[in-house]
């Protein structure tokens, strides 16, 4: 059952159809439908729940400077993890995971698209990854 908030917002279900709010604006969407994984599908799944989880863990990483994030950090973050995952062609898909992924693709994440690191942080920086795959990242003055 649908319902109207008192902002005049629509939200729950009504037949096959969504109703939510998302920034403001009432979003109608399609119910999903189940529909069989293949092999592919689901390896693809895997690896971007794994960029999914390895982004947060970056993301809380960064909490002070992720605190001044903008509505799609989250989501840039997750698509840079990603295509670094993707990006390992050595690695067995649905196999692969971050420390095998080509992390320079991850440089120039900004959690604030408005408010860049690179301007407001006038300090140089370096950003390696040990043989370990420890990643560890240096403020130089």
């Amino acid at each position: 059952m649908a319902t109207i908030d008192k902002r005049g917002m629509v939200h729950g279900t009504a037949g096959p159809v969504i109703y939510r709010e998302y920034r403001g604006k009432n979003i109608i969407q399609a119910k999903a439908k189940r529909f069989k994984q293949t092999e592919k599908t689901i390896r693809s799944a895997s690896e971007f729940g794994l960029s999914s989880s390895a982004a947060r863990v970056i993301r809380t990483a960064f909490e002070p400077a992720y605190y001044f994030k903008d509505g799609t950090a989250a989501y840039r973050s997750t698509q840079l993890v990603y295509r670094s995952i993707l990006n390992n062609v050595s690695g067995e898909k649905g196999k692969r995971d971050l420390h095998d992924g080509d992390l320079s693709l991850l440089k120039g994440l900004d959690f604030n698209a408005n408010s860049k690191l690179h301007e407001v942080l006038q300090m140089s920086h370096s950003v390696s990854k040990s043989a370990e795959g420890l990643v560890s990242v240096t403020i130089i003055r």
